[in-house]
């Protein structure tokens, strides 16, 4: 994985045109070049450790608010933070439900009326 990253560093520094471009070069757009290799390593680190990794092995110094802000705006998340089957719900079925309760609760309270009894 660290060579992975070091190659892709590599490919970045000749593409920009050196390691001082580099450094001028944008935390973010760094992160955006890097996208693939991030989501890779998501697979297997949490991120906090993937952030620690590029910081140290590539030399980078990322913030924790950038790398964050940019892994909830460009990631993919992984299956286990998806919606529960639970959580997925049809918004026309719930309507529906909603309008059966409310004429469920108009027929319950017209019964009421019509059978208590008289004082």
């Amino acid at each position: 994985m660290k060579n992975m990253l070091k190659t892709r560093k590599e490919q970045i520094v000749n593409n920009v045109g050196g390691e001082d471009e580099l450094k001028k070069l944008q935390k973010v757009k760094l992160l955006k070049l890097m996208e693939l290799e991030i989501q890779q390593m998501l697979e297997f680190w949490s991120l906090g450790q993937v952030l620690k990794i590029l910081n140290s092995e590539l030399g980078f110094k990322i913030s924790k608010t950038v790398f964050y802000e940019f892994c909830a705006k460009n990631l993919k998340k992984d299956k286990k933070s998806d919606v529960g089957v639970s959580q997925k719900r049809d918004i026309k079925k719930d309507e529906k439900s909603i309008n059966n309760i409310d004429d469920l609760t108009n027929s319950a309270v017209d019964f009421v009326t019509k059978n208590l009894p008289k004082k």
